[in-house]
């Protein structure tokens, strides 16, 4: 059993003495547990030899650390003391009890690793909608630098999933990257298999500047369609551009462009389902890198009675 215990006779603040009872403190296997921590500098001379004081042994959290337990699960919190022996100001991980996540009498986790990932992101989504917006960029920071430093750990194993649920925080990660590269940039993915070719479109076709996103990220993105493709970008500027009026062939277009079109126009003549494409000559940037785009239309053939 641990429960906390205020000391008149030591000089602690409340609630910082942790008292572990039925054993004695030499007994004690601190690695075993995450909510013990050993005490630092003269305090451990001082509880061993407080003996008579106190039977059954207790840990004095140090510290930072007063008033904290720590017992599963991940907290983030934002420290803003400024005293010598305190964390630096900024966002701070550690362990505690979320309300969500149940931890049986050993302190051992009883959900799976997909709940447990689950509740996780609830965490991570109230440091996500902080009101204060430069904590809100720093969790977010945090959180990518998962994608590249944790690549295993459940946060980001579960990534997809727990993105997909909750797209408004996809959402507010895109609109956060985009402020981190600028309007400019365009999103791929950088782990995938066209992304050299990508990374040629969005500069040369799109005249943006490529910035590669994990491949958990963009797909994520692309499910819950936040952004496209460069190619899929590339066919729509196409698609999109203007209709060229060298393409009506007039007296106007060069002869070579009218011979073209004649040959053109007689290919499709050549059979009844040709006859009835249409099409147009666009008028698009020398780098589109598109000669043909088809559009497919449906077509519904009744069958004949013989």
């Amino acid at each position: 059993m641990v429960r906390f215990r205020q000391n008149k006779a030591k000089k602690a603040e409340k609630d910082t003495r942790v008292v572990v009872e039925g054993l004695k403190f030499e007994e004690i296997e601190l690695d075993k547990f995450l909510f013990l921590r050993k005490p630092s500098g003269t305090t451990l001379p001082s509880m061993l030899d407080d003996t008579a004081h106190e039977s059954e042994g207790y840990i004095l959290l140090d510290g930072p650390f007063q008033r904290t337990i720590f017992i599963g699960g991940i907290f983030i919190r934002k420290e803003k003391e400024t005293l010598a022996d305190a964390p630096s100001p900024g966002f701070h991980y550690g362990y505690s009890l979320p309300s969500k996540i149940s931890i049986n009498r050993d302190r051992t986790l009883v959900d799976d690793e997909k709940t447990l990932a689950a509740r996780t992101f609830d965490i991570w989504k109230r440091a996500f909608k902080s009101t204060n917006s430069s904590s809100s960029s720093q969790a977010l920071r945090l959180y990518m630098d998962l994608f590249e430093k944790q690549k295993q750990c459940s946060d980001i194993q579960y990534a997809r999933a727990n993105l997909s649920d909750n797209p408004d925080i996809a959402k507010l990660l895109f609109k956060e990257l985009k402020s981190w590269h600028g309007p400019n940039c365009w999103f791929y993915d950088g782990d995938g298999d066209n992304a050299t070719a990508d990374e040629r479109i969005i500069r040369r076709s799109l005249d943006k500047e490529p910035k590669r996103i994990p491949s958990v990220i963009w797909q994520t993105f692309v499910y819950l369609d936040i952004v496209m493709s460069a190619e899929q970008a590339r066919r729509k500027a196409f698609g999109d551009s203007a209709a060229s009026d060298l393409g009506k062939g007039g007296s106007s277009a060069p002869p070579f462009i009218q011979h073209t079109l004649h040959l053109f126009k007689c290919f499709l003549s050549l059979h009844l389902r040709t006859r009835r494409i249409a099409y147009e000559f666009k008028a698009c940037g020398k780098h589109i890198d598109i000669d043909i785009l088809l559009r497919r239309t449906s077509e519904t053939l009744k069958k004949t009675p013989r």
